[in-house]
């Protein structure tokens, strides 16, 4: 698109609205990636008891294996603009605030949304997901997606992510409002904190949806609960530039570069249940 002159610009900038990273919640670093582009992660099996027998003792030792996950980085991405001097001049574009719109309206979006994907995904493969949603009745299936981690063994500290839709239907029902003492708050204040236990934290519902089955669909969800022990989540490499004496251009170039990726370990997948919409 080509710039537009005129003659005299606002100084306010009409900017769109956009939507926070609120994933660092649900996923970890606890996995190094420095100097490798891929890390491979070890799961060692356990073996069944048995009775001892005191003429034979132990009897046959079994052996201990282990399994192999690899996990290699895929998403190099990058960007390049261009704010041509007599552009930055001749309208109220500032060149201070580019990167930081490209980065609010672009960049965390993406790597967002490619997150929640990531899960969702797993969700849906391990059969980690939740179905049978109505208008009246999500209290009782966020309490069957917490049975499904408890069933699991995952660790209590766990975090919801639920859509504007999902929240709305958990305000208005009644089972809800009268077995909470946070329903009780809602019916005077309509704030939501904690649900059973879990912080809710509300997320944009163009990120709670994955392309999954053969051929993929599109499956959206409502609700997100887990463990951020499952999921890995680097970002290698966040490099943003600002360069304002190019040879080629007469402006200011800006470049960006991230490296980034999403993982669910093999052997936390269960600690991870979304309720399809």
């Amino acid at each position: 698109m080509a710039m537009i002159y005129t003659e005299l610009f606002a100084d306010k900038i009409d900017e769109r609205f956009t939507s926070e990273a609120v994933s660092q919640k649900i996923v970890n670093n606890d996995y190094s990636f420095v100097g490798a582009k891929t890390v491979k992660i070890t799961s060692i099996n356990t073996v069944d008891n048995r009775d001892y027998n005191r003429n034979t003792g132990y009897g046959n030792a079994d052996i201990l294996q282990n399994s192999i996950q690899e996990l290699t980085l895929t998403k190099d991405r990058a960007f390049k603009m261009l704010l041509d001097k007599m552009d930055e001049d001749e309208t109220k574009i500032k060149a201070g605030e580019v990167l930081a719109r490209q980065l609010r309206e672009r960049v965390i979006p993406e790597i967002e949304k490619y997150r929640f994907e990531t899960i969702l995904k797993s969700c849906d493969t391990n059969s980690q997901t939740v179905t049978g949603l109505t208008a009246s009745n999500a209290y009782a299936k966020f309490l069957e997606a917490q049975e499904k981690l408890n069933d699991e063994d995952v660790p209590q500290n766990r975090i919801a992510y639920v859509t504007p839709e999902f929240l709305t239907k958990l305000k208005k029902d009644d089972n809800f409002i009268k077995a909470s003492d946070i329903g009780q708050n809602i019916a005077i204040n309509g704030l939501v904190g904690m649900v059973d236990g879990v912080p809710i934290v509300r997320v944009t519902k163009k990120w709670m949806e994955a392309k999954t089955g053969t051929p993929a669909t599109t499956k959206k969800y409502a609700c997100l609960v887990g463990h951020n022990s499952a999921t890995v989540a680097p970002v290698k490499l966040a490099e943003y530039r600002v360069v304002t004496d190019s040879e080629n251009y007469s402006g200011t170039l800006f470049l960006g570069r991230f490296y980034y990726d999403c993982f669910v370990l093999n052997n936390k997948a269960k600690g991870l249940v979304a309720i399809e919409a």
